[in-house]
């Protein structure tokens, strides 16, 4: 008897022990931005970016990249950058981060500032916490619901769409 009690007791402690290294989270604010592009089904990609140049404005931004497909090797693919800002997103000085001012008023880290230095030169990279997610779809012109309609005299048509979701997370 008392060895299936110290089981018992063992098998609830370690239960406490696993999840108590686990906090919940709960997604406090999805933020989306809807990207018309007209490259014909391009590669897209979304990131956090900040002020490389003169990083002491704290300005940062969502940074969608549209990327034709490449068909050879001699033609060389378009890239468009388009940069979007984000209410609450900024760039932290002191400690090289990218934070997200929650309507809470809490401050969260959404991406760390990271130096490397390789031979004489210098770079920066951005390393994305678990604490923001970028989410990126594309929309067709059957599933868009408000999507941006276009006159160009003859016909209206719509935009293709690029959906960007940007949620932040509070654990």
């Amino acid at each position: 008897m008392r060895f299936q009690e110290s089981i018992c007791r063992a098998l609830i402690f370690g239960l406490f022990l696993l999840f108590g290294q686990f906090s919940f989270a709960k997604v406090i604010d999805i933020i989306e931005e809807r990207i018309p592009y007209d490259i014909e089904n391009p590669e897209i990609t979304a990131t956090l970016e900040f002020d490389r140049v003169n990083p002491s404005t704290e300005r940062a931004w969502l940074e969608v990249i549209l990327r034709e497909p490449s068909t050879s090797e001699a033609k060389k693919a378009e890239v468009k950058k388009i940069q979007r800002q984000i209410p609450g997103l900024g760039y932290d000085l002191v400690s090289k981060e990218i934070v997200f001012l929650a309507s809470s008023g809490k401050v969260i880290t959404c991406a760390n500032v990271v130096e490397s230095a390789v031979f004489l030169t210098k770079s920066k990279f951005i390393q994305m916490t678990d604490n923001c997610k970028l989410r990126v779809t594309k929309l067709e012109e059957s599933e868009q619901d408000s999507g941006t309609i276009v006159d160009d005299t003859y016909t209206n048509h719509y935009d293709k769409v690029a959906v960007v979701e940007f949620s932040v997370i509070e654990r």
